[in-house]
């Protein structure tokens, strides 16, 4: 999945500053939207109903293990299959005009990507390209303090 998000004022900060320093410029204010990004896409949503058990022969997936269910007898089993996705965040500078942020568990393009599920949505679950979009402010107010930072 990919987002492009456009520099307001490029060209001023293109007039005033050589490519190589408009480069680093650009580079760590990438840097800072990518880290506030995955702090945003770290958090789960609040668990519900889905999360407990329910009485003999309920199934739930309990977080940071896997599918759960209570067998008659009100004995639990369940698998641990759980990758922890809250842990498996990457933030990955492509050079100064390109960031990569994803997660490493396998499943987590149906939860939070592009192949999300209604499940994961009815659940809470955000996109990290609808994060994306709805904090570009971030990256914009980030452009513009290392910008300042380099002019004066």
């Amino acid at each position: 999945m990919q987002i492009e998000l456009e520099l307001k004022g490029l060209e001023k900060a293109r007039r005033a500053l050589s490519g190589a320093t408009l480069a680093k410029v650009t580079e760590r204010a990438l840097q800072r939207f990518a880290d506030e990004l995955k702090m945003r896409a770290v958090p789960y949503p609040p668990e519900g109903p889905y999360n407990r058990p329910g009485g003999p022969g309920s199934r739930w997936y309990q977080r940071h293990f896997g599918q759960r269910w209570m067998r008659q007898d009100g004995t639990i089993g369940g698998i641990n299959t759980s990758e922890r996705m809250q842990k498996q965040w990457v933030v990955q500078m492509r050079g100064p005009w390109s960031a990569f942020l994803r997660n490493k568990a396998s499943y987590s393009s149906y939860v939070m990507g592009e192949d999300q599920t209604r499940v994961h949505k009815g659940h809470g679950w955000s996109r990290v390209d609808e994060l994306a979009i709805k904090h570009a402010d971030i990256w914009y107010r980030a452009f513009e303090e290392e910008l300042a930072k380099e002019m004066r």
